[in-house]
């Protein structure tokens, strides 16, 4: 039988200044060079609340990325007051892989199952001028279950 553990853990960030997250130019370039190793690792049913500050200028980019195991199952909510190109994105050697691709939204929901162990990377892209930057919010939550056991 397989059980599920609930836990719910929340962290809220706020960062409005820059960071190894933030990026601009040429965006998929930059992802693949930014540092993408993650202290904050899933290994356990976790609820994750995150926001961060977006940048009024055109292709500027938010990133958060979490350690996620393998056949580990993420749902997720973006919000943002704004239209943002939201994706999540995986590193394999030099390439991308998206388990949700990109896409223009403010409010979005889905879910996922991580395929390999690695960072995962939730992305938030600016695609136009605006006057001010403004925040977005991340919410999600992994559902991690045991290995069936027999008696």
């Amino acid at each position: 039988m397989k059980a599920a553990y609930n836990l719910s853990i929340s962290v809220i960030a706020l960062l409005c200044t820059m960071s190894s997250a933030y990026a601009t130019g040429d965006n998929m370039s930059d992802m693949a060079n930014m540092d993408h190793s993650s202290s904050n690792k899933i290994t356990k049913n976790q609820h994750v609340e995150v926001e961060y500050f977006i940048r009024r200028n055109p292709g500027a980019i938010m990133e958060h990325c979490t350690g996620i195991e393998k056949n580990v199952l993420i749902s997720y909510q973006s919000f943002s007051a704004h239209p943002v190109n939201f994706s999540v994105h995986f590193h394999q050697g030099s390439g991308l892989l998206f388990p949700v691709p990109q896409r223009l939204v403010t409010d979005t929901s889905g879910s996922f199952m991580a395929d390999k162990t690695g960072a995962y990377c939730f992305v938030w892209e600016n695609p136009t001028k605006k006057s001010n930057g403004w925040g977005v919010k991340l919410k999600y939550q992994s559902i991690i279950t045991p290995p069936t056991t027999t008696n």
